[in-house]
């Protein structure tokens, strides 16, 4: 009886093993963030992704680069994962800084995107697409020297783990580079939208 007991144990905890290995395989980087000692441990130690939200120009949510040197060199280095066909399925779209509002009023509207309220953002992406709240979104944002890429995943879709997200975290950046440390092709997705924000040529 104890012999069968520590089969059928064995047989599930293996299963169990197998079961997470094959998820893992089914996974893909999206990108790179940086998250506080204390979300780094949670992640490690999880597989699953906790994060120090930030507010930001395209709303709240985890702020995701796809080249890993842009990341800030303070803080633990993660690179982010999500299951493949779940993330090839999201909708992704462009933030610009403004777009034209059709209005009874004036069809030309200027209606301001950046660093406005949640409001403002998904009725836009609404014009785009459904379920807005659900979408990636992408911007292209100017630093002191060049133009860089990033991705805001919201924090609902984080917190509703739509996209089975984790992340495998290091103390530096360059210790993550070290193990992983490719470009992700975001200009190659399906991205609806005008990029807009006087970004560089796509090419």
């Amino acid at each position: 009886m104890l012999r069968s007991n520590y089969f059928l144990t064995t047989l599930l905890a293996s299963g169990l093993v197998f079961s997470r290995a094959q998820a893992f395989l089914l996974d893909s980087v999206i990108g790179y963030a940086t998250v506080s000692a204390e979300a780094a441990e949670s992640n490690n130690l999880n597989n699953e992704l906790y994060f120090d939200e930030t507010i930001t120009r395209l709303g709240a949510g985890v702020y995701v680069v796809n080249n890993p040197l842009h990341l800030e060199s303070e803080g633990w280095a993660c690179v982010i994962k999500a299951d493949t066909v779940k993330f090839n399925q999201v909708g992704k779209v462009w933030i610009p800084k403004s777009y034209q509002r059709m209005t009874a009023d004036d069809p030309r509207e200027q209606e301001n995107i950046w660093d406005e309220s949640e409001e403002v953002i998904v009725d836009y992406i609404q014009t785009l697409m459904p379920e807005p709240g659900k979408a990636l979104r992408f911007s292209w944002v100017r630093n002191r020297t060049n133009w860089q890429l990033r991705m805001l995943i919201p924090t609902k879709v984080v917190e509703r783990d739509d996209l089975d997200l984790r992340a495998d975290c290091f103390e530096s950046r360059d210790m993550m580079i070290n193990e992983v440390g490719d470009i992700v092709p975001w200009l190659t997705w399906t991205i609806q939208g005008q990029s807009g924000g006087g970004a560089p040529s796509l090419k």
